[in-house]
This record gives C-alpha cells, structure tokens and sequence, in this order.
C-alpha cells in the first residue's frame, strides 16, 4: 500500500491561498449585505465576484477519505 505524504502547515497554508482568489482578509467585504434569499441572487454575486471557494472532487484530496453516511 502507498503511504500518503503528509502536508506540512505551510503546504497547506499554500493550498488554501491557491484555493481562494482573496488578496486580504477583508477583500470585498460588505459584498452581501444581507442573506441571499434565492439562488438566482448567489449567482448574480458570484457574477460580479468569485466568492465561494471551488468544488473540489474527493479524489483530488488524498489527504481526506471520505466519510461513512449516517444511518
């Protein structure tokens, strides 16, 4: 079986940077003034600015194993 490499805080630091298109932590605050009420509004935000982080798939994160559902 092949061992999994072990991230190192910095690696992961390095991902979550890469992951999020942020330049500081304030970036575009204030952009949803209040709780979006239908998904077409999320969508139109995510036009004007790419907030949410992406989708990743399961298998692009070794590191993670996928998690039993709850019965």
């Amino acid at each position: 079986m092949e061992k999994k490499k072990e991230l190192t805080n910095e690696e992961i630091d390095e991902n979550i940077f890469d992951m999020c298109s942020t330049c500081s932590t304030t970036d575009c605050t204030g952009l949803i003034p209040a709780k979006p009420v239908s998904d077409a509004e999320i969508e139109s935000y995510e036009d004007l600015y790419p907030f949410r982080p992406p989708v990743l798939n399961i298998k692009d994160c070794p590191n993670l194993e996928e998690e039993e559902p709850e019965k």
